[in-house]
């Protein structure tokens, strides 16, 4: 039997979960925590393994320092590892939500690798042991780096099995609203995340109503209990603003021993856990979200980011943009760049540069094909526009049309990673929350474009473009350049 069958847990296989104390676990839990167990069993060959490579390397150079080797290294680092299993543990390190949640379940591997690193000093002074200090680092280092690397590998297979319905949650949402429905449309969206809203329950909403196309709310906040045991769900989603005042109390004194998880959705779920910090005053806690405030400092380092990484693609791909050039001259008449006007940040008004992938009258042939319009109101794509030359469809599949835009970067006109520059014909079709998206710089690359370029509905990729300006950081440029790459590579949504 492989780690995959016995992982292995089908959305169909999930058992009913009664209400009272001492239900049976679903599948999906069960397989939560079988995975759990081989994240301990993985933790324990990475500290096992650091410790004897971290020991190798120090007796091979004690050897040619001429120094001992010490024998009490390697049976204090295995006195150790129940403790550092522990510290892991402690700081949620085997908790799914927390593996799968970004940076949040490195950053606490990271610091729960220091406190073993702290618990083998601390052993090794309360037995007045001379441990090498080279050991301890090498061992620290070698833990955080085959560690960090267990856990992506682990997070990137279980995306690909949640993608493919294993290990996903069952779950009842309680309450519902516009911002509970969005909730709903972006799980289903991304099935990598492992939750399913298999059931809604509203005070408001009569039962059979449907909460969306496919999904009815099945009675009132009170019987989600009885609805997670019908549609086999063990987790129990709580809208706050969807659900009347006090709702929230009844249902988690209601739930208490019941053998159902709860969680709640705060309108706030789309900003970043690290802009968000919790006070308590007077036993009430409070959530105090910090600002977007893109600093001199920050704003600087974005600049030097575009100069010096556009600079370098400019260079490196300038043979690939003159072969480009010299094809669309060639294939249909016309000059090879394509200038256009966008809007940019605050409205501001700026020329883009492409190179040309259409015939010279598209702009006189637009009503001619306005009808096949296949992107919705606000975009304009169509899968196969006949005025698109045969040199353009492979420029656009590969991005190549795009690479002209790097000198855009350079002239400050746009950025490497932002909102797509809009048409000034869209933006006169914006609704005012739309606007949001105009407050930073464009462009090149956006957080939409790497999650289904031209399949993202517009209203979801201002959301997406939201998000981003609300929770910019350098990493996260770079890491959405990267993704970038992937989705160019993928020639995935691109025409």
């Amino acid at each position: 039997m492989t780690t995959g069958d016995l992982l292995d847990t089908q959305p169909h296989q999930a058992t009913a979960i009664a209400s009272t104390p001492g239900a049976a676990p679903s599948s999906s839990r069960r397989a939560h925590k079988r995975l759990s167990l081989a994240l301990v069993g993985t933790d324990a060959a990475v500290i096992a393994t650091s410790s004897l490579l971290a020991y190798a390397i120090r007796t091979q150079l004690s050897a040619l320092e001429g120094l001992g080797a010490l024998a009490a290294e390697l049976p204090v680092v295995a006195a150790v590892l129940p403790l550092w299993l522990s510290i892991l543990a402690a700081l949620g390190c085997y908790r799914t939500q927390y593996l799968t949640s970004g940076g949040e379940g490195i950053r606490r591997f990271a610091a729960a690798s220091m406190g073993g690193l702290l618990a083998l000093g601390f052993v090794s002074f309360l037995l007045n042991l001379q441990l090498s200090r080279l050991y301890v680092a090498l061992t620290f280092l070698f833990v955080l780096g085959l560690g960090t690397a267990g856990r992506v590998t682990v997070r990137s297979w279980l995306s690909r099995q949640r993608a493919a319905g294993r290990f996903t949650r069952n779950v009842v949402l309680a309450g519902l609203d516009d911002d509970s429905r969005r909730l709903i449309r972006t799980l289903r969206e991304s099935p990598q995340c492992g939750y399913r809203i298999v059931a809604v329950v509203d005070d408001d909403t009569a039962s059979g109503e449907p909460a969306l196309p496919g999904l009815p709310v099945v009675g009132g906040v009170s019987e989600a209990p009885t609805a997670a045991a019908t549609h086999g769900a063990d987790l129990v989603i709580v809208a706050p603003t969807g659900t009347r005042p006090g709702s929230l109390r009844q249902l988690t004194v209601q739930l208490q021993d019941s053998g159902l998880d709860v969680a709640v959705a705060p309108s706030l779920y789309e900003t970043v856990l690290r802009r968000v910090a919790v006070e308590t005053a007077a036993n009430v806690p409070l959530l105090h979200v910090d600002q977007v405030r893109l600093t001199t400092g920050k704003a600087l380092a974005k600049r030097l980011l575009d100069v010096t990484a556009g600079g370098v693609l400019l260079t490196a791909l300038s043979p690939v943009m003159l072969a480009a050039a010299a094809a669309v001259r060639l294939d249909s008449p016309g000059p090879a760049l394509f200038r256009q006007t966008r809007v940019g940040r605050n409205g501001r008004e700026l020329t883009l540069l492409k190179f040309r992938t259409m015939d010279v009258d598209a702009d006189d042939r637009l009503q001619e094909v306005a009808d096949l319009n296949e992107a919705g109101h606000h975009f304009f794509k169509i899968r196969h526009d006949p005025r698109v030359t045969r040199v353009g469809r492979v420029l656009r599949r590969w991005s190549v049309d795009e690479t002209p835009q790097l000198l855009n970067v350079l002239r400050g006109e746009l950025s490497l990673v932002g909102p797509r520059p809009p048409l000034p014909r869209e933006v006169a079709r914006y609704h005012p929350w739309h606007h949001q998206r105009l407050r930073v710089k464009p462009g090149v690359t956006g957080i939409w474009q790497v999650s289904g370029r031209s399949h993202v509905p517009f209203d979801e990729a201002v959301r997406m473009d939201v998000f981003y300006i609300e929770n910019w950081s350098l990493g996260y440029d770079l890491l959405l350049l990267a993704r970038t790459v992937a989705a160019v590579l993928g020639r995935d949504g691109a025409y």
